[in-house]
């Protein structure tokens, strides 16, 4: 999608619960260079992001990047979590 200025692209995806950017604050979200969250559609309302909003799984994100970085950008929602160290519950 062509960006609002020229330039940049617009890239909307909806979150899914793998996603590197899935249950982390925006401010922690190591967002690759040269991407801005412009907007967050959560259910039918409408959010504008600030650092401690949490992304949540099915939220529609719209990010603003240059061209350059719409690949970047693609990568790093497409990249596997890194697999932490299973925590053992006791009742």
């Amino acid at each position: 999608m062509r960006g609002l200025i020229e330039g940049t692209v617009m890239v909307e995806t909806t979150i899914k619960s793998e996603m590197p950017l899935a249950h982390v604050p925006l401010r922690e979200a190591r967002l690759p260079a040269g991407c801005l969250v412009v907007s967050i559609r959560r259910h039918d309302e409408l959010l504008f992001p600030r650092g401690s909003m949490f992304i949540l799984p099915e939220d529609v994100v719209t990010f603003l990047v240059n061209p350059q970085g719409e690949e970047q950008l693609q990568r790093y929602l497409t990249e596997p979590l890194p697999q932490e160290a299973e925590t053992l519950v006791l009742d």
